[in-house]
């Protein structure tokens, strides 16, 4: 499987992508949220802003994000067979 594609603001091939730090947010006083409250609001957020009758990849300006469902199955059924594979080569315990 090939590195993410078509998802907005990941970018690992900008100057500095892997060196960006959140060390001065911390020190500020910022704070994590837990995962979980994380994604429940993040869905929220999603299910009250964005139409139901969005069909991806969504086109938007210049941009194109989103995985049609045809791209997302594949990938799902490329990562099971890596894993199949994996798990076949692993030696016995």
């Amino acid at each position: 499987m090939r590195e993410v594609e078509k998802v907005p603001y990941w970018n690992p091939h900008l100057p500095g992508f892997d060196r960006i730090s959140n060390e001065k947010a911390f020190i500020a006083g910022w704070t994590q949220l837990p995962l979980v409250e994380t994604a429940r609001d993040s869905w929220r957020w999603y299910r009250n802003s964005v139409s139901a009758q969005l069909q991806y990849p969504h086109k938007q300006y210049a941009s194109e994000w989103g995985l049609s469902l045809e791209r997302e199955e594949k990938i799902i059924a490329d990562w099971r067979a890596h894993l199949s594979g994996h798990l076949e080569r692993r030696p016995p315990n």
